[in-house]
C-alpha cells in the first residue's frame, strides 16, 4: 500500500512540477531599458505625525523643479488637499513640509519631478507616491 502511495506520488510530481529552464542566450537577447533618462531617483516620504520629504537626483541635465504634495483617499480615489510645497535645484533638490493630518484619515504624498536642459526646456517628467499613512 506505501509503495502505492509512493508511486501515484511520483507520477503526479513528475507530471505537474516541472521546472522552466531558461538559457543564458535567451535572456542576453532582451534589451533593459530604464524607467528615466535624466532622473536617477526619486523618493516619496510620509509619517504619522505628518512631516513629509520629496528627493530627486539628476544627471545630464541642469535643473529640476519638484514638487511635494499632500493626498487623502477619497473612499477608492486619491484627490489633493491643497497642501503642496516646492523646491528647485541643480541637479538634486531636497523638500520637506510637516503637514496637518486629521485623526481617520489616510494620506500619502505625491512627489513630481520636472527635468530641465540647459535652455530650461521640460526634458522628463516622473512622480511617485509615499507609503499611506492614517492620521
Amino acid at each position: 500500500m506505501k509503495n502505492r502511495i509512493m508511486a501515484l506520488l511520483m507520477a503526479f510530481t513528475m507530471a505537474f512540477c516541472t521546472i522552466s529552464v531558461v538559457s543564458a542566450k535567451d535572456i542576453d537577447d532582451q534589451e533593459i531599458t530604464p524607467l528615466w533618462e535624466n532622473i536617477i531617483f526619486v523618493s516619496a516620504y510620509l509619517n504619522r505625525s505628518g512631516h513629509a520629504e520629496g528627493e530627486a537626483m539628476l544627471i545630464n541635465t541642469n535643473y529640476l523643479y519638484i514638487r511635494l504634495e499632500l493626498q487623502e483617499k477619497n473612499g477608492v480615489r486619491w484627490e489633493s488637499t491643497g497642501d503642496y510645497n516646492v523646491g528647485s535645484g541643480f541637479g538634486d533638490c531636497l523638500v520637506e513640509d510637516d503637514f496637518t493630518l486629521e485623526d481617520g484619515v489616510t494620506y500619502r504624498v505625491k512627489v513630481t519631478v520636472n527635468a530641465y536642459d540647459d535652455s530650461y526646456q521640460l526634458i522628463e517628467t516622473a512622480s511617485k507616491y509615499s507609503s499611506t499613512v492614517i492620521g
